[in-house]
């Protein structure tokens, strides 16, 4: 989940430059090519992150997708109207369903963790008596 974590700082990166620069030109799109493939990252890591024991610290997850959102977005506005322009908007409405659905199942998750009350139950490795090495 920390991998995810480097997709934010380019994706913002990539709307300043682009205020800056007038226009999403190619420093920003390369910023924001990079935070689509830590985005990569992440989908194929899913499977993962779904069977993992749920945290708190899930919540990271939704700051880097909404502003790999926002900048695609901000991309699609920039962009001259054309195909492009549409393939740029609907890649950023995907982008903003997945936003909304992340927020939701992580919502339901906590609410269900804490009705069961073990939200803030420590994991395995900071529980006392369960010394572990980590290799």
């Amino acid at each position: 989940a920390s991998l995810a974590l480097y997709m934010a700082p380019p994706a913002a990166a990539a709307v300043a430059v682009g205020k800056l620069e007038g226009g999403f030109g190619s420093v920003s799109q390369y910023l924001l090519g990079f935070s689509y493939c830590m985005l990569m990252c992440l989908v194929r890591q899913l499977g993962r992150l779904w069977m993992a024991p749920f945290s708190l610290g899930f919540w990271a997850l939704t700051f880097p997708v909404v502003s790999v959102t926002l900048a695609t977005a901000d991309w699609a506005h920039a962009h001259p109207v054309g195909a492009a322009q549409d393939g740029l908007t609907g890649l950023a409405y995907i982008l903003a369903c997945a936003s909304v659905v992340l927020t939701v199942v992580l919502t339901l998750r906590t609410a269900l963790h804490a009705h069961a009350g073990d939200l803030f139950v420590s994991d395995e490795f900071s529980s006392p008596g369960k010394h572990q090495q980590l290799v």
